[in-house]
């Protein structure tokens, strides 16, 4: 029997929550359908969930408006590479993330009702039937580099004028 960690039926338990009966998102999770490409608002949102006193999730393959999309497997890969970099190199102190891969939904995130993980013909990664959790664990209390650079800069007198 494999052991799962607390954080997992933490995460499913808010993830069914905000699906059902009317999807919301809570303080503590965040849908998303793909990664955005904005660093700092990312390194914001990260800083949040790892200065709430539970921490937070990113759920990736979910629309705004609460419907299960998915994401593919090479699409996860990617958004746990990105984050874990910004998490490392935008935030002081950096933070660790953590996450796991989701393939036993169905109809609006019900867990159980297993779906194909991938196409049946051509064996290849053309579906979008993950969800891609990402935890940010409460840490330190975290601030944003950005912000500390812009500081330093004003008071050595290096600010940049625009």
């Amino acid at each position: 029997m494999e052991t799962q960690k607390v954080w997992i039926s933490r995460a499913k338990e808010l993830l069914k929550a905000s699906l059902s009966p009317i999807p919301h998102e809570l303080n503590e999770l965040d849908w998303k359908s793909g990664l955005s490409e904005n660093k700092e608002k990312l390194s914001q949102h990260i800083s949040a969930f790892s200065n709430q006193s539970n921490g937070g999730f990113f759920v990736f393959g979910i629309s705004t408006a609460g419907e299960v999309e998915g994401i593919k497997t090479s699409e996860a890969n990617d958004i746990i590479r990105k984050l874990g970099n910004i998490s490392r190199d935008t935030l002081d102190p950096p933070q660790q993330i953590d996450h796991f891969i989701e393939s036993d939904f169905g109809k609006n995130g019900v867990i159980g009702a297993k779906k194909q993980t991938q196409c049946a013909v051509c064996n290849e990664d053309t579906l979008r039937d993950l969800l891609l959790v990402i935890c940010f664990k409460k840490g330190r209390v975290s601030r944003k580099v950005f912000a500390l650079q812009q500081q330093l800069e004003i008071f050595s007198g290096n600010e940049q004028q625009f």
